[in-house]
């Protein structure tokens, strides 16, 4: 009879020691339906290359930001359609059982709703390793890692803090740090830097564009998306769960401002 160390050790993958280096997305007349009256995102069709600088996604609430992050690391399936993940030349389909292979690929910075599910009781340090335990990595090895991706991104010093001591920056540091830790082909990041001020919310993107991993991201900020430091070079607006513009930061910041003054038209309009 196996023991429970040997079956565990059976499910175990290996986390890779080199990521892919070309990365990207394909929406096929992709659909996602939350009920039979509300749409995530409508009939997406797009191609997203991960090899030349970071991606944003803009929008207003419920502009389908967040279901098509959640379409990209396969935590949701098209209702119609189809999304894939490429990488190095590969494809893979959530819907067709490659959501463990996407999930290696890609690295998905948590929520922070999603966080605080995590054991708070433990050192920062700690939860990093037990998300390493999936891999086949000695206790030596995860804790090397855990403490180069904290080091990484500034929070060597608090790697025996508990997780409900930590500050919203460092917070939103650690998330960041948890997904990099992986060694993911790119990282996916559902508004990053929300509810940080002005400076921890550019200490956080300094970290976050500068990690050396492609980064695709939804934000509300177009400052943001402007600055050159940061190296967005795609931007795609995304407006009642349908692609309203794709192309610069320039061009996309102005198409965003347009958008918001047509919004406030109709809402005056009717008012």
């Amino acid at each position: 009879m196996f023991g429970m160390g040997l079956l565990t050790s059976l499910f175990k993958t290996t986390r890779p020691a080199t990521p892919p280096q070309k990365v990207g997305f394909g929406f096929d007349h992709a659909v996602y339906t939350y009920d039979a009256q509300t749409y995530g995102v409508r009939d997406i069709s797009l191609d997203l290359s991960c090899s030349n600088g970071n991606t944003a996604i803009i929008g207003l609430n419920g502009a389908g930001k967040s279901t098509l992050i959640d379409l990209m690391n396969g935590t949701l399936t098209p209702s119609s359609g189809k999304v894939t993940v490429e990488a190095d030349g590969k494809s893979y389909d959530a819907s067709h059982g490659g959501r463990a292979q996407i999930q290696r690929i890609v690295g998905t910075v948590q929520r922070e709703a999603d966080l605080y599910r995590l054991r708070h009781n433990v050192s920062i340090e700690q939860s990093i390793d037990e998300l390493l335990r999936k891999y086949r990595l000695t206790t030596v090895q995860r804790l090397a890692i855990a403490g180069d991706a904290l080091a990484k991104f500034s929070l060597d010093a608090n790697m025996r803090t508990p997780l409900d001591e930590l500050d919203g920056e460092q917070l939103h540091l650690f998330a960041i740090a948890r997904a990099y830790a992986a060694n993911p082909g790119v990282l996916l990041a559902d508004e990053p830097m929300r509810g940080l001020d002005e400076i921890s919310s550019r200490h956080v993107a300094h970290r976050l564009f500068t990690c050396g991993k492609p980064v695709v991201f939804a934000t509300h900020n177009v400052d943001l998306i402007r600055n050159d430091e940061f190296n967005i070079t795609r931007v795609i607006v995304m407006d009642e769960g349908e692609i309203a513009f794709d192309g610069e930061p320039a061009s996309a910041s102005a198409y965003y401002a347009q958008l918001i003054r047509s919004k406030y038209r109709q809402i005056s309009s009717t008012q």
